[in-house]
C-alpha cells in the first residue's frame, strides 16, 4: 500500500516504465523502487546515456533491470521491440513570412487569458519570440539569468535593452544560482536527469515568474536545431524531433510546482512546419545568419547585424568547483544507503581529482552523472523508505 507521501514526488506521472518483452506499461518508477529497493538500478547506464546525448535517447540503455523508461514523445515499436523518437511529420505548404506570422499568432492564442512570459537569454531564439509577441500585439513579461562576466557582454546588453522596452521584467544574478548550486535542496523527483544540476537557476526563474504573475513561460529551447542545422529539401528526410525540446524534468519538477507552465516555442508542430518551409534545402547555419537577416525587423539590431560567440564554460566550471564538497557528501550518503560500487568514494574522487579546467566534455558528463544520480536517490530515500514500511 503506497504511502500518501509518494504522491508528493515531483514528475511522478512523466516518465513511465514498460516491460521490454511485451511493451506494456507496468508499475510506476516509485512502485518499482519500493519493491526492488535499489537493487534494480544500473547507474553506469545512466552515465553512458548522458555521454551519448539527448538526441539519441531512443538508443539509451535502461537504468533499471528488465524495465525501460519511456519519456514524453517516445513510443514503443512493437515490430522492432524498441523505443522510438519519431521525427515530426512535415509537409510542403505556403512559404512566406505572412503565413508564419499567422501560424505564430494561432500558437499564442492558445494562451489567451493567461499571462505570457519569455525566458530572456539575450540570444536570437528568445529575442525572436519577443519580436513575434510584439508583432501580434500581445503583452508579455521577461525573466532571465544575467551576469556581469565579460564573455556575456552582448547578451547582457540585449537583455537590458529588451527588459527596458518591456518594462515588466526581472533579471536574476546568475552568480547566485550557478550550475550545481543548492543540490542538497532538490525536491524528491521520480526519475534522474542531468537537468537537476540547474535546479537552483530554474527555481529562481520559476519564483520570479510568480512575482511577475507569469502563467506560461516560453523558452527558445530547440532554436539551435530549427534555425541552425542543415535542412533537407524533402520533408520525409528531415529528422527534427521537437518533442525533445520540452525538457520534462524542469517542466514538471520545478516550474509545475510553482504553477508555471514551461513551453518551448520551437516544439509547436505548425510553427516548426512553417519554419521548415522557409528554410527547406538550406545548409548548416550554426550562426543563424539566415534567421538574423530574414527576421531582422523582429530582432534587436545587435543580433540582426552582428554575430558573436558566447561561452558558458566559466559559469559552469565555477559552479562545479563551488559544489565539490556538496557533491562529495551526497555521493557518500548514497553509497552508505545503497552499497552500490558506482558510488564508492574513489570513483568520484578520481574524476574530481583531474584537471577540471581542461574543458574535457566527457569528464564533466561523468561528474554530472554521479551528481544527478546522487541527488535523485538521496531525494527519494526518505519517501521510499516510509512507503515501504
Amino acid at each position: 500500500m503506497l504511502n500518501s507521501g509518494i504522491k508528493n514526488i515531483a514528475g511522478i506521472n512523466v516518465a513511465r516504465l514498460i516491460d521490454p518483452a511485451t511493451g506494456e506499461e507496468v508499475e510506476t518508477i516509485q512502485e518499482h523502487l519500493i519493491a526492488k529497493k535499489w537493487s534494480s538500478i544500473i547507474p553506469n547506464h545512466f552515465e553512458e546515456n548522458s555521454i551519448q546525448g539527448l538526441l539519441k535517447r531512443s538508443q539509451w540503455k535502461s537504468i533499471f533491470h528488465n524495465r525501460l523508461v519511456v519519456y514524453p514523445g517516445m513510443h514503443w515499436n512493437a515490430e522492432q521491440k524498441c523505443l522510438e523518437d519519431q521525427p515530426i511529420h512535415l509537409f510542403i505548404e505556403e512559404t512566406s513570412l505572412r503565413h508564419l506570422l499567422k501560424v505564430v499568432g494561432a500558437f499564442f492564442s492558445r494562451y489567451d487569458g493567461q499571462h505570457i512570459g519569455v525566458q530572456l537569454s539575450g540570444g536570437v531564439d528568445s529575442s525572436l519570440i519577443i519580436g513575434f509577441l510584439r508583432a501580434c500585439g500581445i503583452s508579455y513579461s521577461l525573466v532571465g539569468l544575467s551576469t556581469e562576466r565579460y564573455e556575456f557582454r552582448t547578451e547582457r546588453f540585449v537583455q537590458l535593452k529588451l527588459a527596458n522596452e518591456c518594462g515588466h521584467a526581472e533579471l536574476i544574478d546568475y552568480e547566485d544560482c550557478l550550475p550545481f548550486s543548492g543540490l542538497e535542496n532538490v525536491v524528491a523527483h521520480a526519475f534522474p536527469d542531468m537537468s537537476s544540476i540547474n535546479f537552483a537557476s530554474d527555481s529562481a526563474m520559476a519564483t520570479a515568474c510568480n512575482r511577475l504573475g507569469i502563467d506560461v513561460l516560453l523558452t527558445g529551447s530547440g532554436g539551435d536545431v530549427i534555425l541552425g542545422t542543415e535542412v533537407s529539401a524533402c520533408p520525409k528526410n528531415c529528422d527534427w524531433r521537437p518533442q525533445i525540446f520540452n525538457y520534462p524534468w524542469p517542466k514538471e519538477v520545478v516550474y509545475a510546482r510553482h504553477g508555471v507552465k514551461l513551453v518551448s516555442f520551437f516544439d509547436d508542430p505548425s510553427t516548426v512546419n512553417a519554419l521548415y518551409n522557409l528554410r527547406r534545402g538550406q545548409h548548416d547555419d550554426p550562426q543563424k545568419l539566415w534567421a538574423r537577416q530574414y527576421f531582422c525587423d523582429f530582432l534587436p539590431a545587435e543580433l540582426a547585424e552582428f554575430t558573436y560567440c558566447a561561452d558558458f564554460w566559466g559559469v559552469y566550471v565555477d559552479g562545479l568547483q563551488n559544489a565539490i564538497k556538496t557533491i562529495t557528501n551526497l555521493h557518500q550518503e548514497v553509497h552508505e544507503l545503497t552499497s552500490m560500487s558506482y558510488f564508492l568514494p574513489n570513483n568520484l574522487n578520481r574524476l574530481l581529482g583531474g584537471d577540471l579546467l581542461q574543458t574535457t566534455k566527457v569528464l564533466y558528463q561523468k561528474i554530472e552523472s554521479h551528481a544527478a544520480l546522487s541527488v535523485w536517490l538521496k531525494s527519494l530515500n526518505k519517501i521510499i523508505t516510509q512507503s515501504s514500511e
